[in-house]
């Protein structure tokens, strides 16, 4: 779940992770190792930043093997309410996913996404983020993406999280649960 908040201006930040995730599924397996999940963000307002992202995977398994690149998308997020009380912090976010022949995760098409991101703060340490998505991905109807996460804050720098999403394609539905630091 991406949280609504925005770089403060003239701020560059680079985000990196990696992860790993393996499906079992109507008697396959499959697994994905995330080895480099890259996202720069550049303030250009208070309200508003630039983004670039990417992955690098490594995905394998009964049906397919792949290395290479994933997720390809250029974008920005625009903050439209800080919140205040029970109403949630809300901002827009829109990429453009850029187009590859070469594999198969990436549409041959330019292709784009927009989402509205929320987020409750309840105590210090405790907040509520929600997320609804359309992402248009080589077909005439959009892949509808929804999730909650709650955020328990233990430092400046550290969070743990849980979080619940799902992945409606027009012909099956994915749910899925992550836990996180």
């Amino acid at each position: 779940i991406t949280g609504p908040d925005v770089l403060p201006k003239g701020r560059l930040q680079w985000e990196m992770g990696m992860g790993y995730q393996q499906v079992r599924q109507n008697g396959t397996k499959s697994y994905i190792w995330t080895l480099n999940t890259t996202l720069l963000r550049f303030g250009i307002s208070d309200y508003a930043e630039l983004r670039l992202q990417g992955d690098w995977n490594n995905e394998g398994g009964d049906i397919f093997d792949y290395s290479g690149s994933d997720n390809v998308a250029i974008g920005a997020k625009a903050k439209l309410f800080d919140g205040w009380k029970f109403v949630p912090a809300v901002s827009l976010l829109g990429n453009v996913i850029i187009p590859s022949n070469s594999n198969n995760n990436m549409p041959n098409n330019w292709s784009g996404q927009m989402g509205l991101l929320c987020q409750n703060q309840l105590t210090p340490w405790l907040s509520l983020g929600y997320e609804g998505d359309h992402t248009w991905f080589d077909s005439e109807k959009p892949i509808i993406f929804y999730g909650a996460n709650l955020g328990f804050t233990l430092s400046d720098r550290w969070q743990l999280m849980v979080e619940e999403y799902n992945y409606k394609y027009p012909e099956s539905t994915e749910n899925w649960m992550e836990l996180g630091a």
